[in-house]
């Protein structure tokens, strides 16, 4: 429908033009130039203690954003203690001296304000969002954790074992394990090559000693900033931050040592030889948010993102401040891995061979800057924007011409960088990727062998497999085969749909919403949801995929290869595709004993899919 408008449009537009006179068609359409970009600007102040507040008045709408900022990311863990800055986090929502953590969660329930931590590579993010009316009561709800945790308070291995748990779920994947595995190849020694996410066995033997030893040394006022941006004075939130962060005290460590990021060289394999898909990776290291080329490699990444990359790869940029990456990600057939690696390091070279020039260089000049008031386009990203760049010791006002300095950066430079020789991680059956690899020519091939996915923390062992659990396991998913109309109607089915009504709990009031899902065989699936005004859709068809959000606006974004593989694990988990993959070839179903559900004695059976063992 739409193609056909189009084309009608510029047939008429022919016409006219051939029968006007030729000054009036050779005139171009006038090109409004764009508003200036204005920004709230900021008022600081530092408390005795220390901490930095940066308050950013802004009355457009009745809501305070609040984010407090310490430098204790994974970057700040000694090389011994992986994990314990993300555990930290984790940990602050377990209770405080005066709250647990139930009445802490239904606290901020109350006031209908949202809370949440986050642990990225170079610090931690503690953030609250509320109505301006309740500004005061939300800051000190906020402080509470941050000022007087109790890390689990009397059972805090129980808590350490949840939260393992979860930094777990986090690496269920190929694609998860990979993308931590990356920063491992992209940054070396540098303590960026610690995930922020934090390792699961390390995690699930962290003492609590630790855990307040890292906190007393990082967790300290003098080096960390509260931002308070929305609908509130200056006098006000200062009074505030006053009150409920005054009496913080402590002087935050110094930094330790940071040797200079240093790459791999050549071909990591990393040999997953069940795995039903391979994992490709293929990464640009380039300088971080505090070097003056940073500009000049943003320009030049965007300039990749957007060109036409290898079928079935994706694009992304991650930001730091001593260092940055631009990953190509990918999840072929193993068949397909080493060539899909090679296309990709291909199309890094020939872009840096032949870099935009005149009018398509000014064209991704204009989109460069143009886009960038997008990413500032609520309180949470524009103070998050900030606080990155003045982390990374930008000045005050560097967030209002960062697009224009970008836009206007020097090309050249950036193609130089983006010219470095790659880092390329392969992970899948090194029987099939490691000759292929071999003659790419894509570098030395180094192997390395997977250690299993991590187990669940303080999870028990599973039984060693016996005959006698496979013929069970086999038997299990014939029976639950003919149950559901035999193997023949199971192949049969080609398309389905499933409907039906969602409801969701806001501060003690349900709301209601529909949930829609729709597959086409083989490799078409949709997942939609609306509640009140806002309708998500995810989309997936063969290996692109992309998420639809609509509200008073509509925004599509595309997906990764990460994205794309958890689409295709949610399409694959209906009954019909999950009786067709337990029975398929290789699936090796094992029966685990029994379980109840809903009050009925279940076998449990898992068995190996494209996406790993499920239950």
């Amino acid at each position: 429908m739409t193609a056909v408008r189009i084309l009608a449009l510029a047939a008429f537009g022919a016409t006219l033009a051939f029968s006007a006179p030729a000054a009036i068609a050779a005139v171009p359409a006038p090109q409004p130039p764009a508003p200036a970009l204005h920004l709230p600007v900021p008022v600081e102040r530092t408390l005795p203690n220390g901490l930095r507040v940066v308050v950013f008045p802004d009355a457009r709408l009745p809501i305070v954003h609040m984010q407090l900022l310490v430098p204790a990311g994974s970057a700040a863990e000694a090389g011994d203690q992986p994990g314990v800055a993300a555990l930290t986090v984790a940990l602050l929502r377990q209770g405080t001296a005066s709250r647990g953590a139930a009445e802490l969660a239904a606290g901020f329930s109350r006031l209908g304000a949202t809370f949440v931590t986050n642990c990225t590579r170079d610090y931690a993010l503690v953030a609250c969002g509320a109505r301006a009316e309740v500004f005061e009561r939300a800051l000190e709800l906020m402080s509470d954790p941050v000022l007087s945790p109790l890390f689990g308070g009397d059972d805090f291995a129980k808590a350490r074992r949840t939260e393992a748990r979860r930094a777990g779920v986090l690496h269920g994947s190929l694609a998860d394990v990979v993308d931590a595995r990356l920063a491992v190849d992209v940054f070396g020694t540098h303590p960026y090559a610690h995930d922020p996410a934090g390792d699961p066995r390390a995690m699930a033997a962290i003492e609590r000693s630790t855990l307040q030893a890292f906190y007393r040394d990082r967790w300290r006022p003098d080096r960390s900033v509260l931002v308070i941006a929305g609908d509130v004075t200056a006098e006000r939130a200062f009074a505030a931050a006053g009150e409920w962060f005054g009496r913080w005290d402590g002087r935050a460590a110094a930094d330790r040592a940071k040797p200079a990021p240093r790459a791999v060289t050549g071909v990591r394999l990393f040999d997953v030889p069940d795995a039903g898909r391979a994992e490709v990776r293929v990464a640009v290291p380039g300088p971080g948010l505090s070097s003056p080329e940073h500009d000049a490699w943003a320009l030049v990444t965007v300039a990749f993102e957007n060109t036409r990359l290898p079928e079935g790869a994706h694009a992304w940029t991650e930001d730091g401040r001593d260092a940055s990456v631009l990953v190509l990600s990918a999840s072929p057939e193993p068949a397909q891995g080493a060539a899909t690696a090679q296309a990709m390091v291909r199309a890094l070279k020939a872009y840096a061979a032949a870099p935009p020039a005149g009018e398509a260089l000014a064209a991704l000049r204009r989109r460069v800057e143009q886009h960038y008031p997008l990413t500032l386009g609520t309180l949470g990203a524009f103070v998050s924007q900030w606080q990155a760049l003045d982390f990374a010791g930008a000045p005050a006002g560097a967030i209002v011409d960062l697009g224009a300095r970008e836009a206007a950066a020097d090309l050249g430079a950036g193609m130089r960088m983006l010219a470095s020789t790659p880092v390329v991680l392969v992970a899948g059956p090194a029987a099939t990727l490691r000759a292929p690899l071999e003659a790419a020519g894509l570098g030395a091939v180094s192997l390395e062998v997977d250690t299993g996915p991590e187990p669940a923390a303080g999870a028990e062992a599973p039984a060693p497999v016996t005959p006698g659990m496979r013929v069970r396991g086999k038997a299990a998913v014939a029976a639950a085969v003919v149950a559901h109309g035999g193997a023949i109607a199971l192949r049969a089915v080609k398309t389905l749909v499933i409907e039906g009504t969602i409801t969701m709990r806001v501060n003690g009031q349900d709301l209601a919403g529909q949930f829609s899902a729709a597959r086409q065989d083989p490799d078409c699936f949709s997942f939609a949801t609306k509640m009140m005004k806002l309708e998500s859709r995810q989309l997936c068809s063969g290996a692109r995929g992309w998420v639809f959000l609509k509200t008073d606006s509509t925004r599509v974004v595309t997906l990764d290869s990460l994205g794309v593989r958890r689409l295709q694990a949610s399409a694959a988990s209906d009954l019909v595709h999950e009786l067709r993959l337990a029975r398929a070839a290789g699936a090796d179903p094992i029966w685990r004993g029994t379980g109840m559900i809903a009050n009925h004695k279940c076998d449990m059976v898992d068995y190996s899919t494209p996406y790993g063992r499920q239950r």
